[in-house]
Formats: C-alpha cells, structure tokens, sequence
C-alpha cells in the first residue's frame, strides 16, 4: 500500500525486507519513520489519523537514525495544557528520545541473555534496528520479543508433548500365561517428568520401572526421553545395578544437580516369581496380598538416580533387593502425584485412602485394569474438580504362577 493510500501527510514507512533464520529482523513490528524536519503538529495530525502506529524512527536527510517517537509520550506531552501552541512550529526532533540501536543481523537467542533485565520490566521498550551501520531497517519492543520467545516455546511444548506420547502412552497392558501388568499415567500439564517402562529382555525375565523427574515441563520430559533411550538400548543381562551405576553417572555429569531422578527399577523373573528390586529414593511400591496392602521397604535405601557421583567400581554402593512373589500377588508401583493430590480442604488423598479402597475391591476377580481405573475414578471424586498438581502414573503387576497352572 502506497504511503497515498494510507493517508500519511508526513509519516513514511520503508520496504520490508524478508529476514530468514533466527534473526531480531524477523520480529520487527513497525517500520514507520518521519524526517527530523517535520513539523510536530503535521506529525501529531498523521498520528491522530493512524492510531495503529506506536512508535517511529526520526531519519536525519540521508536516512540515518536519529531517535525515536514513542506515541504514549508524545501524546501525553501535547496534551499539556498550551503544548500543542507551543510546539506547533517545532521540529519532531524536540520530542524524540534516543533508544539502543541492534543491527537487524543480530541473532535472537544471543540478544535474550542480553535482554534479561529489560524483558522484566514492566511496560513497553522499544528499540530500533538498522543496516550498515546506521541506515534504518525497522523497530521492535520487549512484547515482540517476548512473543516470539513464546511462540517458539509452545512449539517446543508440542514437539516435546508428541515426543513423550510416544514414549510414554497413557496406558499399556500385557496379558500372558503366568503375568499380567498394567500401566497408566495422566501428565499434569502438556508435559511431565512421570515415566513407565516395562519390557522383556529374555525368555523368563521383565525390565520393570516407575520414575520421577524433579521438576516439570521441557526440561523434564528431556530427561525421560533420555530415560527411555537408555532402557531401551542397555543390555539387562549385565543387571539392573550396573544400567543404574551408567545412568547416574550420565544424569549426574549432565545436569549437575538440576535435575535428579527417583524411580524403583525391577527384575523379575515370571517363572519363579522372583524380583530384584531398586529402590532410587522413591519408596512408593507395595504388595497386595490377600486383600490386604503391604509396604515394601528396606534398609539402606538408594539416593535418587543423579544426585551424588558415584565412580566406575563403586556399583557395590547400589542396594538391591531381591523378594519372592506369591500366586495372585499384586505388585504396585505410583509416583508421588497419587497420594499427594489434594481436595477442597487441601487436605491429600494419602495411602491410607488408597489402601482402602484396594481392599474393598474384590482383586481376584478383577483385572489390572478394573483396579488401575477403580484408583483413578477414587482420585477424581476426591479431588472434586481441584486441579491435578502433579502427574498421576501406575504400575500394576500381577504374578499367577504359570507352573502351577501347567
């Protein structure tokens, strides 16, 4: 559109140029710009006209910057009483402010280190970019910026939610002669820190796990991808202490403490009903057994998985216990967002309350999932429409004793 047909009396607007890649010219909101030499009261008739225009670039006569215009404070000054008299045959250059010139060329992410401080204060910033040096190339506030960064982040949230689905579905089953286990989790925002795995590595025996990622969101989820990337590519012939002794010591180099991991990690063996089990500083896994829910816990409990460093030889610092099952044992694994949930008195859900309502359910005759969902269903009408604080996950194995049935 020609500067005719927008009704500029003084205003000009330069030619948007394209910007590729991640470039502070690709946010540029406004390109609008006046001439040192207009006259305050031509200016402030075009801005009357164009109340879409916020702010503008004075150009000296070979087009190289001067300042800037900000609407709000221009305004608010005309509007003094007898300013607009007083003013009236003076130049723009009286009213324009300096502002912090950024070559359009500049990367964005580099400038947001830069721009911490300014992007916490409240109000409106406005900076100006330019070309060799000094030419005019356009303006863009702290809000664009912030925009942008937002855009990209709930881009970031998508791939990573579309990512961790993948990785961690919101239910899994598997049902064969001798064993039957069950998992569900429900993240509490797009993205969580919960993660399941369950796999079988040999004929007899089962990888199991349920952890925990301190923290939430993008950071989180990067952390169970990493998770599941691990389980899927260690050989669990070598047992379940070594892949823990290899996953701290990577977690630990690289995150430095930021973030840490509570899980319980598991061997079973589906024959004989026996279980390694580790317990990285989660404490959340129990036994159901004729009706009634057992705690399991032992002395000596692991510290979460990327907490303290722990050397090549020092495997024997790793605790691991091993447990026989019995037929029709149930064992359970959560993560802490079950019994931490809270209703309207703020009050928490507790394991009290889940061990009895697992002991009201007839568990022989019901499957994992009747169970898992009897669990969830409790959860919401005890929560009675409180937002979910924390993601829910569940594990739900069961041991038949297929020897006996052959």
């Amino acid at each position: 559109m020609s500067q005719e047909e927008k009704n500029f009396q003084v205003i000009r607007e330069i030619e948007h140029t394209r910007v590729h890649g991640e470039l502070i010219g690709k946010i540029a909101s406004s390109f609008c710009y006046v001439d040192e030499e207009t006259l305050i009261d031509d200016l402030a008739s075009d801005l009357d006209k164009h109340k879409e225009i916020f702010e503008l670039a004075v150009l000296s006569e070979g087009n190289e910057v001067e300042g800037i215009i900000i609407r709000r404070d221009f305004t608010e000054t005309l509007s003094k009483p007898y300013a607009r008299d007083v003013y009236k045959h003076k130049k723009v250059r009286r009213l324009m402010k300096l502002s912090r010139k950024i070559d359009y060329r500049e990367n964005i992410f580099a400038l947001v280190e830069d721009f911490k401080d300014t992007m916490n204060q409240v109000g409106i910033l406005s900076f100006i970019l330019t070309r060799n040096k000094n030419q005019y190339f356009g303006i863009f506030t702290n809000r664009d910026l912030l925009l942008y960064l937002s855009s990209i982040t709930q881009k970031d949230i998508s791939l990573a939610r579309k990512l961790q689905q993948s990785l961690v579905s919101e239910e899994k089953q598997v049902h064969k002669d001798g064993i039957e286990i069950y998992a569900a989790s429900h993240m509490a925002k797009e993205v969580g820190g919960d993660f399941y795995y369950m796999k079988k590595y040999t004929k007899t025996n089962w990888t199991l796990s349920v952890c925990d990622v301190s923290g939430k969101g993008v950071s989180a989820s990067l952390v169970t991808t990493l998770l599941s990337g691990t389980f899927e590519i260690y050989d669990f012939t070598k047992g379940i202490r070594e892949y823990v002794r290899r996953i701290n010591g990577f977690i630990h180099q690289s995150f430095e403490h930021d973030k840490f991991v509570t899980g319980i990690i598991i061997d079973l063996n589906e024959e004989t009903g026996e279980i390694e089990l580790m317990d990285m500083g989660h404490s959340y896994i129990y036994i159901i057994r004729n009706g009634k829910m057992h705690h399991l816990e032992y002395k000596n409990q692991n510290l979460p998985i990327g907490v303290d460093e722990i050397g090549n030889d020092d495997q024997e610092n790793y605790k691991s216990i091993r447990y026989q099952l019995q037929p029709d044992d149930i064992l359970m694994l959560l993560t802490d967002g079950i019994p931490e949930q809270s209703n309207q008195d703020n009050e928490e859900y507790g394991i009290k309350r889940l061990s009895a309502l697992l002991k009201a359910e007839t568990l022989k005759e019901s499957s994992l999932k009747q169970i898992k969902n009897a669990v969830f269903e409790d959860l919401n009408r005890y929560r009675s429409g409180v937002p979910i604080h924390d993601d829910f996950t569940l594990m739900l194995i069961r041991w038949e004793n297929p020897k006996a049935k052959n």
